[in-house]
């Protein structure tokens, strides 16, 4: 009996995957060689966007339906904000271009033409609203009285309504 706890002892002081575990994805037969590094490929930069458009307008969105694009805008100054299809014009702005591969639009307004990136998400999470604590201090306080209350006086008995059933004719 001891040779064999001997041997279950040794088996598992020897076993690789029990002191390890942190050198098992690197390791792994099963998991691609560039597992776990992020690859961040940076988008090419349109030329423009500090103009009167894109200090107005964010290009927040895209999607592509039956072959047209809609578009995804939002207007700063109005805090409204809407979807345009290409090639048409939507208060007072047109879009009229879309470059997939730079993920940039083209879009006219009064008059201007600049050309819009779509903004990239921001991967932080917003924070939770949190309601502050009552202090004893703010709440206001109840006067003093030296006598009692004065009982409410309630109607117990509770009234109710009389339903008359009508039967059909045994014509």
């Amino acid at each position: 009996m001891t040779a064999m706890t001997t041997l279950i002892v040794a088996v598992f002081i020897s076993n690789p995957l029990i002191g390890s575990n942190l050198e098992l994805p690197k390791n792994s037969p099963f998991l691609p060689h560039d597992y776990g590094v992020k690859k961040v490929t940076p988008r090419p930069q349109p030329a423009g966007g500090n103009g009167l458009i894109s200090r107005q307008i964010e290009f927040r969105g895209i999607i592509q339906l039956g072959g047209s694009y809609r578009f995804s805008l939002f207007n700063k100054k109005e805090n409204k904000g809407y979807w345009v299809t290409e090639n048409e014009g939507s208060n007072g702005i047109k879009a009229m271009n879309y470059n997939p591969q730079s993920m940039s639009l083209t879009l006219s307004m009064n008059g201007t033409v600049e050309q819009l990136i779509l903004i990239s998400a921001n991967e932080s999470p917003l924070p939770v609203a949190v309601s502050a604590p009552i202090s004893k201090e703010a709440s206001p306080r109840r006067p003093t009285t030296l006598t009692p209350p004065k009982p409410q006086i309630v109607n117990k008995s509770v009234v109710v309504p009389r339903r008359r059933v009508i039967l059909p004719n045994k014509n």
